[in-house]
């Protein structure tokens, strides 16, 4: 490497002595040489030397009375990163400044990082695709492409308590997978609320948006006689008096009559404290802040309405909906009907499609590698097409293959593998095409 390479050799130790300057001209532990070319010389450095010091691109900022000047950003870098380095060297006499090899300097650092990821003795030896102990205390596999797991593809039914919110329930499940791993939930729960939480890891994030679309059941508590600013028990709660058309509390039969009139699709408005977007913003946030809204209401799907208990003033419902329904705006609307008021004050998801309450798992009892279920739940909708080996690996480069004779145009397939695990999702395409839409590598 020559003189003229623009790289600094040797760097000063900042705060060796009081000033600016450590250089001590009788020791080579303080400020050496400092080379540079006369292009990076002219734009770092100040062009006024010392009357009577030299010009020269290979100087000695101190004696030439430069080194004041020389403290640009990219200086003191250089002082910052190779400080460690010069500090060993600066003990040491040389008859000549030698040259840094940043090659060396790396091969050394792979070499201290393969001697910590070595194998104890006796652990078996890692292959490349095995995850460090230092990142994967697990040590699974992982896909270096997508960062999940490798076999990690499925969802965990698990049973979130009233309390935590549903992100909380996913990092918690999160702590326990590799790291990498994708992981997410197939629709919110309210923090007040308890019951069946899907979770998603690896792939099956991707089919999410199936599972949210499911039919959902719930066991909702309606508290007649009062209202809450959020519609739930986090709010204020409001003390109303009987109106009309129940000066007094409504009768089973009244409240028979009034469940059944929120059967079907209805337009419901969704409460103040929601994720709905408006403007670009969610709907509790602007809540929070004392904004007043008017949301429009949205047209939901309550499939059934069955009265399990009525107790003035509680109203014991088991609610069976489509996407998009807020149990919380149901009970609003009911107590409303009822003359009365009231809000939802306990809330249980029983079940989301062929997830059930029966079959959930407790968070503090979730084992990964045993709790981890299909992915086919998310795509019963589909019509499954099993594919061969050939037809899988084409799938997989996004090639297109014939469709099955009996099917129509536009309709989805669920693409499973010979051993009956999903690898894509396709659409049957005009002439009889099998187009792939997603594919689960």
């Amino acid at each position: 490497m020559g003189r003229t390479d623009g790289i600094a050799r040797r760097a000063p130790r900042l705060g060796a002595a009081p000033g600016l300057c450590p250089y001590r001209p009788e020791s080579r532990a303080g400020m050496s040489v400092l080379w540079v070319n006369s292009r990076d010389f002219s734009r770092n450095f100040a062009p006024f030397p010392r009357p009577g010091a030299p010009f020269s691109p290979f100087f000695d900022p101190c004696q030439a009375g430069w080194f004041p000047y020389a403290l640009t950003p990219c200086f003191a870098m250089a002082c910052v990163q190779f400080s460690r380095r010069f500090r060993r060297d600066s003990r040491e006499s040389f008859a000549e400044p030698r040259p840094v090899d940043f090659h060396a300097a790396g091969a050394g650092r792979d070499r201290e990082r393969r001697r910590r990821l070595r194998p104890r003795d006796g652990e078996p030896r890692r292959t490349t695709r095995a995850s460090p102990r230092s990142h994967c205390s697990r040590g699974l596999l992982v896909c270096p492409r997508r960062g999940y797991p490798v076999g990690m593809f499925g969802f965990f039914n698990l049973r979130k308590p009233a309390g935590p919110t549903s992100h909380d329930m996913v990092s918690a499940v999160r702590r326990l997978l590799p790291r990498g791993t994708r992981v997410g939930h197939a629709g919110t729960l309210d923090p007040f609320a308890d019951g069946v939480l899907v979770i998603c890891v690896g792939p099956a994030a991707r089919l999410a948006e199936f599972v949210q679309a499911a039919p959902k059941r719930y066991r909702a508590v309606v508290t007649l006689g009062a209202t809450s600013t959020t519609d739930d028990p986090e709010g204020e709660i409001l003390l109303r008096e009987p109106r009309e058309p129940a000066p007094h509390p409504p009768s089973p039969q009244a409240v028979r009559q009034a469940v059944a009139r929120f059967v079907g699709e209805i337009p419901q408005v969704p409460p103040a404290h929601s994720a709905v977007l408006v403007n670009g913003r969610r709907a509790y946030k602007l809540a929070r802040a004392g904004r007043e809204l008017n949301l429009r209401p949205r047209v939901v799907a309550i499939h059934a309405i069955d009265v399990i208990g009525y107790d003035w003033p509680r109203l014991t419902l088991d609610v069976s909906c489509g996407s998009g329904t807020y149990l919380r705006a149901l009970a609003r609307d009911l107590g409303e009907a009822l003359g009365a008021g009231g809000y939802c004050s306990a809330l249980t998801r029983t079940a989301v499609g062929r997830f059930t309450l029966e079959d959930s798992v407790a968070p503090e009892a979730l084992d990964p590698a045993r709790d981890l279920l299909s992915p086919l739940p998310a795509v019963d909708h589909m019509t499954r097409f099993t594919a061969s080996d050939d037809d899988v690996r084409q799938l997989r480069l996004g090639q297109r293959l014939a469709a099955p004779d009996d099917l129509p145009d536009g309709a989805e397939l669920a693409v499973l593998d010979p051993a009956g695990q999903l690898v894509a999702l396709a659409v049957v395409r005009p002439g009889r095409r099998l187009q792939p839409v997603k594919v689960f590598l």
